[in-house]
């Protein structure tokens, strides 16, 4: 897959004192490209990192392109993260996307996975 971030701004956050509020950095969004459709022998780990420049809490919210999301809550840092599994149930291709909050700023990465028959 590749790594692209887009940041956006949503209501809701606190800003810190002198008004600025700086989006989280996406440093990884990883996980395997091809996977077995009902899982495997192991368990297919996705992975995605950031960091806020502010140091808050950032909630991680995975959309694994078949309808079904889980969200994770983990303090900004880079030993810090979410490495969530999920097990697909048909085979095909499928565009998961996470989105990382900061409770004002979004950014948003896709990633492609092949469910194999």
């Amino acid at each position: 897959g590749s790594l692209q971030g887009v940041a956006t701004s949503s209501p809701g956050g606190v800003i810190p004192p002198g008004g600025v509020n700086n989006p989280p950095t996406l440093l990884n969004f990883t996980g395997p490209g091809l996977v077995q459709r009902n899982g495997g022998v192991f368990p297919d780990v996705w992975q995605s990192r950031a960091n806020d420049p502010e140091g808050v809490l950032l909630t991680y919210t995975f959309a694994w392109g078949d309808g079904k999301t889980d969200t994770y809550t983990a303090q900004s840092s880079v030993y810090v993260f979410p490495e969530p599994t999920h097990i697909y149930t048909a085979a095909g291709n499928y565009l998961i996307r996470v989105n990382i909050s900061d409770g004002t700023n979004n950014i948003t990465a896709p990633l492609n996975v092949t469910v194999l028959p």
